[in-house]
Parts: structure tokens; C-alpha cells; sequence
């Protein structure tokens, strides 16, 4: 389904988020904004830079700003496996992001990187992407992981902002993004670090997306 072009604003929960989008995308990527209120600014520009590169090669995408939505924790209910298979029962904003998550071919989580991990904002949306996949389990290569719920999954792009070069924080965050790939069937999957201050960063995010979508 197409949308107009340029942005769309959309309420949930007095919260937005936008959609930049084009009559003739053939490409679809759902950016998740995981900036805290520390480190907005920088997420802010990392998210704008990622979309208007996507615009380029043509790609629509939706953008979710994580801090500004009004997320409820995951349950552990399991109701999305049972009562209502695919979606949460708790009707607020991750619906719309599982429902963009699947549909997309590229997944981008833009996050400060804590301690080598996702901010709290990010992590309460992925945490609520479990109902893409079935309650059942399977071997993948020599590990268990659940049985995929669809065909075709995105890819998965992780953007970290660190405040300076921190080697061990690099190589856990990009070990993260690579089990979240398994567990989330990605055929493709790059981490990019953007360090605080760090001027040109359009390039560094350019050469990743091309090595992620093949672009």
C-alpha cells in the first residue's frame, strides 16, 4: 500500500511518529529511535542522516521514537502465541511496530550503547517483537531458537553511539546485534559505531546500509 510522499505524522497515545515514504518504494526499513534523553541530539541526527540515505536508494521507511511512546513492558503472558496469535493483547504503539518490524526489509536500531547493550527505549520495543516468531522451537544450526512465524524477516542494521573508542563495548554491542540476527531470522546483519562528536557521520552509516542491503 502506498502513501503520499513527504511526512505523515501519526498519534498514539499523544505520542508521533513519522513516515517517510514514496509512491514508488519497492524497499521498506522501520527505524527504531532508541535515544534517551541524554543522548537525543546525537540519536536524533543518526536517525535523520539513515533516513534520508534510504531516501536516496528509494526505500520508504517508518520511524518510531522510542522515548516519546508510551510502551508497556512485555508480560510473559504468551497470549501472543496462544489467544491472539501475532499481536500483543496490550493494544499501545508496539502493535504498529511488530506489524512495520515484518513487513520491512531492513531494520535499523539506532541506540546509545550501555554497558555493550540497547538503551532502556529500544529494549522495551524489541522485547515486544516476540510475537513475530511461533511458541514452538527448532534447531538452527546447533542452537534452539523458536520457529519462525512468517517467511521473510528484515535484515538488521544497528547503529551504537559511544562517547569515545571502547573496544569491548564495540565487540559485545556487535555480538548482541548478531544473536538478535539469529533469533530474528535476518539474512544480513552490520553494527556501526558513531562516536560522540564525531563529525561526518553520513559516510560511515552510507557504507554500512550498502553492505547490509547490498546497495
Amino acid at each position: 500500500m502506498s502513501r503520499r510522499s513527504g511526512t505523515i505524522g501519526r498519534v498514539f497515545a499523544d505520542r508521533i511518529w513519522q513516515v517517510y515514504d514514496s509512491d514508488m518504494a519497492d524497499h521498506r526499513a522501520v527505524i527504531l529511535n532508541g535515544g534517551t534523553s541524554e543522548s537525543a541530539s546525537q540519536a536524533d541526527s543518526v536517525c535523520e542522516t539513515t533516513a534520508g540515505l534510504l531516501e536516496r536508494l528509494g526505500w520508504g521507511s517508518s520511524i518510531f521514537r522510542m522515548r516519546d511512546l508510551d510502551i508497556a513492558p512485555c508480560k510473559g503472558c504468551f497470549h501472543c502465541w496462544i489467544r491472539t496469535p501475532g499481536e500483543c493483547i496490550v493494544d499501545d504503539p508496539a502493535r504498529e511496530i511488530a506489524r512495520e518490524f515484518i513487513r520491512s526489509d531492513l531494520a535499523v536500531f539506532i541506540t546509545p550503547i550501555v554497558f555493550g547493550g540497547y538503551s532502556h527505549e529500544l529494549k522495551k520495543g524489541i522485547d515486544r517483537l516476540i510475537p513475530v516468531l511461533l511458541p514452538y522451537f527448532t534447531f538452527v544450526g546447533n542452537e534452539v531458537h523458536h520457529v519462525r512465524r512468517y517467511r521473510g524477516y528484515p535484515n538488521l542494521l544497528g547503529i551504537g553511539i559511544l562517547p569515545a573508542r571502547d573496544p569491548e563495548e564495540e565487540a559485545i554491542f556487535s555480538q548482541l546485534l548478531l544473536r538478535n540476527s539469529i533469533n530474528m531470522y535476518a539474512l544480513g546483519v552490520e553494527a556501526c559505531i558513531i562516536y560522540a562528536g564525531e563529525g561526518e557521520i553520513s559516510a560511515k552509516i552510507e557504507g554500512k546500509l550498502a553492505e547490509v542491503i547490498g546497495g
